[in-house]
């Protein structure tokens, strides 16, 4: 997004900005794909998660996903260390914020939007 930045958050349902952060990150149920600029939210959409039921190289696919997204950040409680080496190799930053809360909730504990 122009001028913003694209955040992809693992979550628990399709329900928006109320969606809760999911505890795990490969293997979440769904994902929110949100695009943040001067500290609001732009727009946003909640997708089901492709590797949900991976048979394996969940953490690594599901990284290669974000970055087809354009996403330069993911807010999650935590990646497995294969994505997280994944993440860290692609330069994708990750801030880890509690599961369970709401997105919305997420974003502001993370730093990205300020209402």
């Amino acid at each position: 997004p122009e001028g913003g930045v694209r955040v992809v958050a693992p979550v628990e349902e399709d329900r928006g900005l109320d969606s809760r952060v999911s505890g795990v990150f490969a293997r979440a149920p769904f994902l929110a794909v949100v695009d943040v600029a001067g500290g609001k939210v732009a727009q946003g959409r909640v997708v089901q998660n492709p590797y949900m039921a991976a048979p394996g190289g969940a953490g690594p696919g599901l990284v290669e996903w974000v970055l087809g997204t354009g996403a330069e950040v993911v807010v999650a409680p935590g990646l497995g260390v294969n994505a997280a080496q994944a993440a860290e190799a692609a330069g994708l930053r990750v801030v880890r914020v509690e599961p369970g809360v709401t997105l919305r909730e997420a974003l502001k504990k993370a730093g990205l939007v300020s209402e």
